[in-house]
């Protein structure tokens, strides 16, 4: 083929390999995150057991400022999406916030800013995470529906946002390949014990 017509046909076909390309689809709610230079910087996670610690702690003069740092730190850091290893945590430490709201209004951005959060996309570094933490996935959705026990209305608000979002899948502020499966299929595989959960805390 002449050099000149095979460069118009390439020429020709940039434009659909680029629409293509561009073109909307469907981002999963688990993404498979890979090890090359782009993601990395998705994939963060940080000492969350130190989080732990510190929210666990009482009684010392400058405690609370720590505490709250912490939390916007977590929240900074997984800007782009929980992964499943860190869930457990995460969650754990959503809870012992959402306990110190009574005495502790301060607390209360701190919850929201943890539940917008898990409105975002779950990530998966091993396609095997799926499977090794699907216990940490269940438990902590179903978390969601006992916290609807919180007092403040913005916060039971938020946790309804949480839950559309993860359902609707909302994209990560980083393009991530891969993923299976989309956040329909893990709500609805908890879906059940949300719902009476949820009913139970409003009901009481």
């Amino acid at each position: 083929m002449p050099t000149g017509e095979a460069a118009a046909m390439a020429e020709g076909q940039d434009p659909s390999a680029r629409n293509k390309s561009s073109s909307p689809r469907h981002i999963p709610v688990i993404a498979v995150v890979t090890e090359d230079e782009e993601t990395q910087g998705v994939f963060k996670s940080m000492d969350l057991n130190h989080v732990i610690k510190l929210l666990e702690e009482n009684d010392k003069g400058d405690l609370e400022e720590k505490q709250l740092k912490s939390v916007k730190k977590l929240v900074q850091c997984y800007q782009n999406g929980l992964p499943l290893r860190d869930l457990a945590k995460i969650f754990k430490i959503l809870n012992l916030c959402a306990g110190k709201i009574e005495n502790q209004h301060q607390f209360v951005e701190s919850v929201h800013d943890i539940l917008k959060l898990c409105g975002l996309p779950f990530l998966k570094k091993k396609v095997s995470d799926e499977i090794t933490y699907a216990e940490d996935t269940a438990n902590s959705i179903a978390l969601l529906g006992d916290l609807m026990k919180i007092s403040s209305s913005e916060l039971r608000i938020q946790i309804c946002k949480c839950i559309v979002n993860f359902y609707h899948a909302e994209p990560p502020k980083k393009h991530i390949p891969g993923g299976e499966i989309t956040g329909k299929q893990i709500l609805q595989r908890n879906l059940i014990s949300l719902k009476r959960q949820a009913i139970k805390e409003l009901e009481k």
